[in-house]
């Protein structure tokens, strides 16, 4: 690859994951290369096999990493100092390219099948790197738990993409390795420890009014294509209402996202007033938003999906309206972790917390959003493993 391609695909990759492959244009990559627009249409006219290069790149140096590190191992000293290995390894590519690959969760969609399999293959494989030493170094653990533990400690690590940070990278590294491990070293849940969560409301799972109809279907396309992908045709045809019907009540695409992110973040903050309400310790706290978080997202993925990977596409105020709910949830679980931990520093206990809800998505995706009570007690006990290393009960 010559230095000119070399510019192009590092801008590229980091163009993506800033603006989402949707709203990225030749000329925002050329602009980033210090290129003309016309000089990058003759080195790299295709924008999709740049992004495609970008997101595979990626992936393949993180699997890279850690590839001196595959052998066999015979006991479980070895089994442990391996996990080490891969983890730090892993943590160390992550953060070494963490502005240009923030597109891992949600961009990934858009590659074409063939590119996409590909990419499912190699972050396989960087998962199977912790399963194999993680399944002898705990054999009490069932396969469905070894695979959950190695794919949200990953999903610790790679949370630093989408998380900006002022952080020297040396505390980066211990953050994220610290974190990983402690999901690795959390116990087991049985049975008899799930407990149950509290019922979500929202208006639109529960009747079947035009206006509800319109919210359901648009939140299902967000959340499947992305909002920048998604015509008010598309929440028309979807949700067997008129354009006049949809303009009448939202406005346009933008208004009714956003009145989605307002509802479904006043639900939330509703049942996390009862964790307020009752809670005695910041220790009781941190459990209850957790499982709050947990429950709700496996209830409502298709609208937390839309919450999470598109909120920051509304445009103006409405954005501004978006990150102020996203902090208001982020604080609650911020200042309940550091009266748990006093040694950590604001910015420390921000980047737990961004970890730990990074945690619920990737493994609620990974695990097709299964809905039952072990389950989720499953995603909130490695959630509070990354960030305070606690358990509920």
């Amino acid at each position: 690859m010559t230095d000119t391609s070399t510019l192009v695909l590092s801008a590229a990759a980091r163009v993506f994951a800033s603006q989402g492959y949707l709203r990225t244009t030749l000329h925002d990559i050329a602009a980033a290369a210090g290129l003309s627009s016309d000089d990058l249409e003759r080195q790299s006219p295709d924008k999709y096999a740049l992004f495609a290069q970008s997101v595979l790149g990626a992936a393949r140096t993180v699997l890279r990493a850690s590839d001196h590190l595959v052998a066999d191992v015979q006991d479980s000293r070895q089994a442990r100092a391996q996990l080490a290995a891969v983890i730090e390894a892993s943590a160390r590519a992550t953060i070494a390219q963490r502005d240009a690959s923030g597109f891992y969760r949600s961009e990934v969609r858009y590659l074409l099948p063939d590119d996409r399999a590909e990419n499912a293959a190699i972050v396989e494989e960087v998962q199977a790197r912790i399963r194999r030493p993680l399944a002898l170094l705990r054999p009490e653990l069932e396969p469905v738990e070894v695979a959950m533990l190695a794919a949200a400690s990953q999903s610790a690590v790679a949370s630093i993409t989408i998380h900006p940070t002022d952080m020297p990278e040396q505390k980066i590294l211990t953050l994220l390795t610290t974190a990983a491990m402690r999901v690795l070293d959390s116990s087991p849940v049985r049975p008899s420890e799930v407990a149950p969560a509290r019922e979500v409301h929202l208006p639109w799972r529960h009747d079947d009014s035009p206006r509800s109809r319109i919210q359901r279907a648009a939140l299902t396309l967000f959340a499947r294509d992305g909002f920048c992908a998604v015509a008010a045709d598309d929440v028309a045809a979807a949700s067997g209402v008129s354009l006049d019907v949809i303009a009448r009540e939202f406005g346009d695409l933008s208004g009714l996202l956003r009145e989605a992110c307002v509802v479904g973040h006043a639900e939330l903050q509703r049942i996390d007033n009862d964790v307020l309400s009752t809670a005695e310790t910041p220790r009781d706290a941190l459990i209850g938003f957790s499982c709050n978080y947990v429950h709700y997202s496996f209830e409502e993925p298709e609208g937390m999906t839309a919450f999470l990977n598109d909120g920051r596409r509304l445009p103006g105020d409405q954005k501004l309206e978006f990150l102020r709910m996203q902090a208001f949830t982020v604080g609650h679980w911020v200042r309940s972790l550091l009266g748990i931990r006093p040694e950590l520093s604001l910015s420390e206990a921000q980047f737990l917390v961004f970890a730990g809800m990074c945690i619920v998505n990737d493994l609620g995706r990974k695990l097709d959003w299964q809905r039952d009570e072990l389950t989720e007690t499953r995603v909130q006990r490695v959630v509070l493993a990354a960030m305070a290393n606690i358990r509920a009960g």
